[in-house]
């Protein structure tokens, strides 16, 4: 495995991946990184993506955000994930795009490491299921989940949200919503949600202290 690294406007110091494949759980990967810019080192890498012509990755290795642990963006996008790992390492990552895979379900507490993630994007992938716990250890302020097969939204998944301002769920197959499941959601500006399974959104989907404009 191996980085190209470069300097990315408006962002920073980046490693681009390529050339390694990961076919078993838990399978370590260690990137070769004597390609450095001069005077860059692994603690520099704010920027994280794939290149998926080169890389697939059927199941994440957390050595990755242990070798570079200051990542703030990370972008993971067409990668073949085929799971969402318990990510390590994560503390300092505040943008996650996983788009355009292969995961399932969404499982409890897989980002609790992460609690200072902001903006999680999980659109173009199979997720049927996201657990009550997926999320309750974050404060995020936007969330994008387009494009799965999700049918049912229970009142548990956004508790505690208050923070969360942009929620997209479109083009999915929610039938289903319980009331009070964006109670929590005070701070919601932008909401998407089109499905052709879902018949009507009530008031009380949505709680007292939310407007619908």
């Amino acid at each position: 495995a191996r980085c190209e690294f470069y300097v990315t406007p408006l962002i920073g110091y980046t490693c681009e991946l390529n050339d390694v494949t990961v076919t078993e759980e838990n399978q370590e990967v260690v990137i070769n990184t004597d390609n450095h810019q001069d005077s860059f080192t692994d603690d520099d890498v704010v920027h994280f993506l794939i290149n998926s012509e080169t890389v697939s990755l059927q199941f994440f290795p957390n050595s990755i955000l242990r070798q570079f642990s200051n990542i703030h963006t990370f972008v993971l996008d067409r990668s073949g994930l085929t799971q969402l790992p318990v990510f390590e390492s994560c503390l300092n990552l505040n943008v996650m795009f996983v788009r355009h895979s292969l995961i399932p379900n969404i499982p409890a507490r897989v980002f609790d490491a992460c609690e200072n993630l902001k903006v999680l994007d999980l659109s173009d992938n199979l997720i049927t299921d996201i657990d009550d716990d997926a999320f309750v250890n974050l404060q995020l302020l936007e969330l994008f989940i387009d494009n799965n097969l999700i049918s049912r939204i229970n009142n548990r998944v956004f508790r505690n949200q208050v923070e969360l301002e942009d929620l997209t769920l479109r083009f999915n197959q929610i039938s289903e919503i319980e009331d009070g499941a964006f109670g929590d959601l005070h701070n919601l500006l932008t909401f998407y949600l089109r499905s052709y399974a879902i018949t009507e959104l009530r008031p009380e989907m949505f709680g007292e202290e939310i407007s619908l404009v």
